[in-house]
């Protein structure tokens, strides 16, 4: 066996070491009239507050608010408070900028560096969230690099391991390269996972980021359009070191603090501490959540496009509810619901393979690893069986395979704490296809383990047949254990 790369030989290469494909089922859309398909009412959230970054309004009900649609009065079709839990649950998202060095900027003020040492200050209000409610992680550097660090859980202590595994990883080095491509493909990334693993979740942004960022107009558009399209609400916080803007400045060029410009346009807010009361924020923030009012609302034309929305309460609303400040988001896109696809069917499969403690052996492989030093990411081999893969023939007589390599620290409660997915590449050359037992493909990979983690899962899906393979290693077993030898 070889790799594409003439250096590596006999060790295939990892396409995306921290790109992540999204494990889990999309609803299937109920069987509908071909003559009449029904559409699901869009749903939009406002929050009421008493005052700038007061407590959630309650007690209100559908007849105290008028919803415009293009400024023409739109019936509701539906009404929910999400304080009595008949809203949509939340799909939170914390998202960080990874440590950096030799950064025009200061990472601690401009980045994420404030919140290294808080990040045990979350925890409180990790843990105040609703029971259905989920929590991932996720990160961007300015050196192109990016990754989701944990996939959507319920688990209350992940999110808080995860965070402190990101932010306490080497510092970056970067020049002058701008990250805001990695940026822009975290945040497509984060709105890919969010409609495979929960469609029926609230998607919520937490930047915890001095946002001292800038993107090209069009990219900015482009993100919020997928944002308003998913009805997402994007949050920031930071400690003050950068200005605090309600409405940040656009021109036709570029759209500087982008993570401003999307919380005012999605109805979230900018929170600064200038304490480092970074959980006190977040904890105003799920209050908010938690109080927020849903509507539901069906526009006359589902045509894709951008339309201006806006509510308000009624006059007698007015009266009993004084000194209320209302955010909801001031568009949303007017888009028929997509059926499931084969890739989302496709990451079903992969996300119960990962959930399911029993092995699964279309395609025979094992693994075997080694911790080199706490703190350090492991280092895995894995040898996965040639004839259990689908192989693609090239001109000169080699052929070529392409399969998923996921890999997944799970807890000994069956939680799954991290995640990270790669695409592998490997060719098999004309001799080698000739040899009476060819070899194994070998795949080397790094994985950072938590120290909750009681074993990692590897799945190995091959997109051509579907097949599917898995193999667990335990954590205690590898601590100091070298990779095993290639089996003769």
């Amino acid at each position: 066996m070889r790799c594409r790369s003439p250096i590596l030989r006999c060790v295939c290469t990892v396409l995306s070491c921290i790109s992540l494909v999204a494990f889990c089922p999309q609803e299937s859309l109920a069987q509908q009239s071909p003559a009449q398909p029904a559409q699901p009412p869009i749903l939009l959230d406002a929050i009421l507050t008493a005052g700038h970054g007061g407590a959630p309004v309650a007690g209100l009900t559908q007849d105290d608010f008028e919803l415009f649609d293009n400024g023409s009065p739109v019936s509701i079709s539906s009404f929910a408070d999400a304080s009595t839990g008949s809203a949509r649950p939340l799909l939170v998202w914390l998202i960080v900028q990874c440590p950096e060095e030799f950064s025009a900027v200061n990472w601690a003020s401009y980045g994420s560096g404030f919140l290294k040492d808080k990040i045990p200050s979350l925890s409180p209000a990790v843990q105040k969230m609703h029971p259905q409610d989920t929590v991932g992680v996720a990160h961007w550097c300015d050196n192109a690099t990016l990754g989701v660090d944990l996939l959507p859980t319920a688990d209350r202590a992940a999110p808080i391991s995860s965070l402190q595994s990101v932010l306490s990883a080497p510092m970056a080095r970067i020049s002058d390269e701008p990250g805001i491509d990695a940026l822009i493909s975290m945040m497509k990334r984060v709105h890919e996972v969010s409609r495979r693993v929960a469609p029926g979740s609230r998607p919520v942004l937490v930047f915890f980021y001095g946002d001292h960022s800038g993107m090209y107009r069009d990219d900015a558009d482009a993100l919020l359009k997928s944002l308003l399209g998913d009805s997402a609400i994007v949050y920031c916080v930071n400690n003050g070191a950068v200005a605090f803007r309600d409405t940040p400045v656009t021109n036709q060029i570029a759209q500087q603090y982008v993570i401003h410009f999307f919380s005012n346009k999605t109805g979230g807010e900018v929170l600064s501490s200038w304490h480092g009361e970074y959980g006190e924020a977040l904890e105003q923030i799920v209050n908010e959540l938690h109080g927020r009012y849903q509507f539901g609302l069906a526009p006359k034309d589902m045509d894709g496009a951008i339309h201006t929305f806006d509510v308000k309460l009624t006059r007698e609303a007015r009266e009993k509810f004084k000194h209320v400040d209302v955010r909801f988001a001031s568009s949303f896109v007017a888009a028929s619901q997509a059926a499931a696809t084969p890739e989302a069917k496709r990451d079903a499969a992969i996300y119960a393979a990962i959930r399911d403690p029993n092995p699964m052996t279309q395609i025979p492989f094992d693994a075997s690893g080694k911790i080199v030093s706490p703190g350090q990411p492991a280092q895995f081999r894995l040898y996965v069986a040639p004839a259990a893969l689908s192989w693609n023939p090239q001109p000169n007589g080699d052929r070529l395979t392409n399969f998923d390599l996921i890999e997944a620290a799970i807890s000994a409660q069956n939680a799954v704490l991290s995640s990270k997915a790669s695409q592998i590449q490997a060719t098999q050359t004309k001799a080698e296809q000739a040899a009476p037992h060819p070899g194994a493909v070998l795949v080397n990979i790094s994985f950072p383990i938590p120290q909750s983690a009681s074993r990692v899962r590897f799945v190995i899906l091959d997109p051509t047949s579907g097949h599917i393979g898995t193999w667990d290693v335990p954590v205690a077993q590898i601590a100091g254990s070298p990779p095993a030898a290639p089996a003769p």
